[in-house]
């Protein structure tokens, strides 16, 4: 009877995490916490082979009941990564069939159903040739950008994928967050992308430069009348120019680039900002200009010396 015992308690053990909690969260409950495991789509690395490796791919992997949550969540798919670099690279090195961008990608959006799209580009000027199976990538990315929800694009000098975005007029109808920035003051914009975003009717944010204001704006024309939040380190003039556009901007950050002048009739009239609430000032000259902002909460502001006018 000891015997008997014994090995009833190892079968008992053996079999003990199938009495887990979780395993009797419901689907959905799962689908909530693996969310939250998603990386944050700020601050995730650009490299597209980590990028299959990781959340959700990985988790997918664990169980039945686990791949069949995650596959049913399409939220869990919608972050897509394009490295210009890495993405030819993996491309041509890469043998297995489940580690292809390619096929990952086909995947993705598949997967993704309908959900908002939160897509990356990380362009460099040194990306050069296209393989067939590289402008299929691209080209399944472009198509889906009805979808596109966010759009983040980075790139140094020329960067020849670049010009691929000036193909989407009229089809970001669902863009609502910007971030559009250069590395470094030698870069070139394609002039069919200046004008792209002013026609994007959902756009309600707009950061065009890093956070710390490293890197110069590019000069976009965007739908100012929308935006709700901006980031910007431009001309002054430019700044003076389209900032009054922005009547609903509720939390603002601008720096001027340095050594640009503006005329002295334009920095004696108050820039007004009628409902910024949050503002950030940034590497401004004495005597900038002055700003108006009856219903200001809360000011930020980094070297720089202006002159308020408060109602």
């Amino acid at each position: 009877m000891d015997e008997e015992i014994l090995i009833l308690k190892f079968i008992i053990n053996a079999h003990h995490s199938i009495l887990s909690a979780v395993r009797r969260l419901p689907p959905e409950i799962l689908g909530e916490i693996f969310l939250l495991a998603l990386p944050d789509v700020d601050y995730i690395d650009s490299d597209v082979a980590e990028h299959i490796k990781g959340t959700p791919w990985l988790l997918s992997h664990v169980c039945r009941r686990w791949r069949a949550a995650i596959q049913g969540n399409p939220l869990l798919w919608s972050n897509i990564h394009v490295d210009t670099i890495n993405l030819r690279r993996r491309i041509i090195h890469t043998f297995r069939e489940d580690e292809h961008p390619l096929r990952a990608l086909e995947t993705q959006i598949t997967l993704s159903d309908n959900a908002p799209l939160f897509v990356d580009f990380w362009m460099s000027r040194d990306t050069e040739g296209n393989s067939p199976e590289f402008s299929k990538f691209l080209e399944l990315v472009l198509g889906q950008s009805s979808r596109w929800q966010q759009l983040k694009v980075c790139w140094s000098g020329r960067a020849p994928a670049l010009h691929l975005l000036s193909c989407l007029t009229d089809q970001l109808a669902h863009l609502q967050r910007l971030i559009f920035h250069p590395y470094g003051f030698r870069y070139q914009l394609p002039p069919a992308l200046g004008s792209l975003f002013a026609l994007a009717p959902s756009l309600r944010e707009a950061l065009l430069t890093s956070n710390d204001f490293t890197d110069p704006s590019p000069p976009l024309d965007l739908p100012w009348h929308q935006l709700t939040r901006l980031r910007l380190r431009s001309s002054q003039a430019y700044i003076v120019e389209n900032l009054p556009k922005a009547v609903n901007l509720r939390d603002c950050a601008i720096a001027p680039s340095r050594y640009s002048l503006i005329s002295p009739s334009l920095a004696n009239l108050p820039l007004v900002l009628p409902n910024v609430r949050r503002l950030t000032l940034c590497e401004a000259p004495e005597n900038w200009l002055k700003l108006d902002t009856p219903l200001l909460e809360h000011l930020h502001l980094q070297s720089a010396q202006i002159s308020f006018s408060k109602s």
